[in-house]
């Protein structure tokens, strides 16, 4: 039973943005250099995407926005503009690419920062069960003192997944984060741009110190020993035969297309 929040049903009014920064362009697709890598990141947006429309009537409403990192295939960003159309729930700016995805989540709070709480995710990370949003608001509210929920920790043994301390550096990975509106205005987003600012280190760690400085709590999702916590099959779902009672609300796209069992259970959802 849950002591800081009695029933998630009754706060349907709050005001939730999902921030998802995109890109596709030239570049590098999973850590190597691909020169199909534009179109290999317009699919991944789209499945996104895909996930996020067959989901969204099953979890608390939401504005869901799409932050374009100064994508250069024409596909893409036509593709993109009309699906803004379809809803006034669905947001979507251009920005040049600076600052990678922090960048991007940055550019968008900076200017919106009349919601009650905030989901920000990498394009290849997907909502994957009814429910999930619940889910994400339900473990932020579980325990006095989280300040943000993530996939998984860094820089940690595996052992905690609670973190409040600053024995060493301590960040969340850059899958997901969900925090509330009141706390991040405490706390600020403190990302750069500018050489060196890669999604995989500096701004993870830039984003995640504010909330321990602030007394705050890191509360991880993934519960895995594994750095990147999708590598691990026992990290964004338990590989069962029957897997829909232990997948979490969020998943990379890298975990579904290398995991048969996570693809059948996409397959089984319509999705």
């Amino acid at each position: 039973m849950l002591k800081h929040y009695k029933d998630v049903k009754q706060n349907r009014k709050n005001k939730i943005a999902v921030v998802v920064c995109s890109y596709a362009g030239p570049g590098s697709y999973h850590y190597q250099r691909d020169n199909k890598c534009a179109d290999k990141l317009f699919e991944d947006t789209k499945f996104m995407i895909k996930c996020h429309e067959k989901l969204r009537e099953s979890t608390l409403p939401y504005d869901l926005v799409v932050v374009d990192n100064g994508s250069t295939h024409e596909g893409f960003k036509k593709w993109i503009s009309k699906w803004a159309d379809k809803s006034k729930h669905n947001i979507l700016m251009f920005r040049e690419n600076d600052g990678f995805s922090f960048g991007a989540y940055k550019h968008f709070w900076e200017r919106n920062k009349d919601y009650d709480y905030y989901l920000f995710h990498e394009q290849d990370i997907v909502p994957c069960k009814e429910n999930w949003l619940e889910e994400l608001l339900l473990k932020f509210h579980s325990e006095p003192g989280i300040g943000v929920v993530g996939n998984n920790i860094e820089n940690n043994n595996g052992k905690r997944f609670l973190i409040n301390t600053r024995d060493t550096v301590m960040n969340f990975d850059g899958a997901y984060y969900f925090t509330s509106g009141r706390i991040l205005k405490k706390c600020g987003m403190q990302v750069h741009s500018g050489p060196g600012t890669s999604v995989g280190v500096i701004n993870e760690i830039n984003f995640s110190q504010p909330f321990l400085d602030n007394g705050y709590q890191l509360c991880s999702l993934a519960h895995s020993e594994s750095t990147h916590s999708w590598l691990s099959n026992g990290s964004a779902v338990c590989i069962q035969d029957d897997i829909s009672g232990t997948i979490l609300p969020m998943i990379t796209l890298h975990a579904i297309k290398r995991q048969p069992k996570i693809k059948e259970y996409f397959n089984s959802i319509g999705i």
